[in-house]
């Protein structure tokens, strides 16, 4: 694969093109993974209301009936439920790890077995989350797939 990068000050709006000889599941899993950078979740935090860019979002969890968003260092408040944003996020690099809590295989830094057949997710930010045995199959499929570059 060849990559070409070109900087132009005159250009308004970054612009991405792949040229290719035959579409496959590797150029689909790229374009994917490229197009989350154009969506953003409405948070608030501390009473005001923004939006946050997805690439920015290390997980999402919901405890007493309020869903959280968390990126490196801040906790941010979201409306949407958990069932709402696994099903907002499907085929992006966001897996569903447990029936409260969606984390961003962007940045899992390592997993490792944990008891009762679950895994201990370590991410970037050296957080720790736990992985429910029924996730573990589709955590493992996104890593195959590739979304934790």
């Amino acid at each position: 694969m060849k990559l070409e990068l070109q900087q132009d000050n005159q250009v308004k709006e970054t612009e991405v093109r792949i040229r290719y000889a035959q579409m496959d599941s590797r150029i689909d899993h790229m374009v994917t993974y490229i197009r989350q950078y154009d969506h953003c979740i409405e948070v608030s935090l501390e009473g005001e209301h923004m939006t946050l860019p997805l690439e920015t979002i290390y997980y999402m969890d919901c405890a007493d009936g309020r869903t959280f968003v968390y990126d490196q260092s801040k906790v941010y408040e979201c409306k949407q439920t958990i069932r709402q944003l696994a099903e907002n996020l499907a085929d992006t690099s966001f897996v569903q790890i447990s029936k409260n809590c969606i984390m961003n295989t962007s940045y899992l830094k390592s997993f490792k077995p944990y008891p009762n057949h679950r895994l201990l997710a370590k991410m970037k930010n050296n957080e720790k989350l736990i992985v429910s045995r029924k996730y573990i199959d589709q955590v493992k499929e996104s890593i195959r797939r590739g979304w934790n570059a």
